[in-house]
């Protein structure tokens, strides 16, 4: 694992989710050799919360994730739960993702909102990942924070309506399709 980290450049994105093994190792190391760490704490366990998670420079939770991190209620409105990570990370970025509900960034005092798309769900298994993903690599494009959203937005939903795990993860071409025809709707 080591090996890869530092075959890494400084600036180059580290996404680690808490199956990992050695993982405050991990975080401290990527972290020192300045990698960009986002981290997804699922399977969320007790674990996380002795986690250098100050590491991190974007952390992307669903709202029981957050709840457990902030220690309010899952039942918590987005709001509550933004600050509440913000209170507990400052300095880390985070990516509330709420399902049927859309999904929030916030980084500082910096917020965007992304409506969740209308869309039949037959199967959510890896909407996160794929959500997630998609994100992730929309960021590392430079696009702006409102973009990454409807990017990853439309893949999840996109994924949704497929049964699966891997096999419901669609193409970048068929989001960009799936995009700009919801644009022009």
């Amino acid at each position: 694992m080591w090996h890869y980290v530092e075959a890494a450049r400084p600036g180059d994105w580290l996404l680690v989710q808490n199956e990992c093994n050695a993982l405050p190792e991990l975080l401290d190391g990527a972290h020192r050799h300045g990698l960009a760490i986002a981290f997804n704490p699922a399977p969320m366990t007790d674990r996380v919360l002795t986690l250098p998670l100050e590491t991190c420079r974007l952390l992307f939770v669903n709202r029981g994730e957050a709840a457990w991190l902030t220690g309010l209620p899952e039942s918590s409105d987005a709001q509550a739960l933004l600050y509440g990570l913000h209170q507990r990370l400052p300095e880390t970025a985070t990516v509330l993702t709420l399902g049927h509900e859309g999904a929030w960034y916030q980084a500082g005092d910096e917020r965007h909102f992304q409506p969740a798309l209308p869309v039949e769900a037959i199967d959510t298994t890896g909407a996160g990942d794929t959500f997630i993903g998609y994100f992730l690599a929309a960021l590392q494009e430079q696009r702006r924070i409102p973009e990454c959203l409807m990017l990853a937005a439309h893949a999840a939903a996109l994924g949704v309506q497929q049964p699966g795990a891997a096999d419901s993860i669609p193409s970048r071409d068929e989001v960009e399709r799936y995009l700009t025809g919801s644009q022009s709707a």
